[in-house]
């Protein structure tokens, strides 16, 4: 990693990519920390986090994903990545937290004492069932 925007963008592009799951884009993030490396491949991907199943959707997403595109998708919602100082500190601890939090509202009321309702961008089969 050369600076700190080469992470934020792998965050983007993990945060974005289809055909894997939180756990994936973690494992992802911790290698790319350790070995403070951030441009992939998709093989790559796909030996870390060891995922077949998808391998054509997880493929067409992350190549299709460019830093322009991700910038456009951003300009257009409010976000905090979980390097932020902003992100909060109770989530943070939490065993797979999101990347990057979306919201609406005013950050600053995450100073307040609060209850939080947070859900999936992309909602797996069995919460549609459910």
């Amino acid at each position: 990693m050369t600076k700190m925007s080469d992470l934020e963008e792998l965050l983007l592009k993990l945060t974005f990519c289809e055909g894997l799951s939180i756990v994936g884009k973690w494992k992802v993030l911790e290698v790319a920390l350790q070995l403070e490396y951030t441009s992939f491949s998709i093989d790559e991907i796909m030996d870390i986090t060891n995922y077949q199943k998808k391998k054509g959707t997880l493929q067409a997403s992350w190549q299709s994903l460019s830093l322009d595109q991700l910038k456009e998708k951003m300009a257009m919602q409010k976000a905090v990545s979980f390097f932020s100082d902003s992100y909060p500190a109770s989530l943070k601890h939490t065993e797979y937290p999101p990347l990057y939090l979306f919201y609406e509202g005013r950050l600053e009321w995450l100073d307040y004492p609060s209850i939080a309702m947070v859900g999936a961008r992309l909602a797996t089969p069995y919460a549609s069932q459910v």
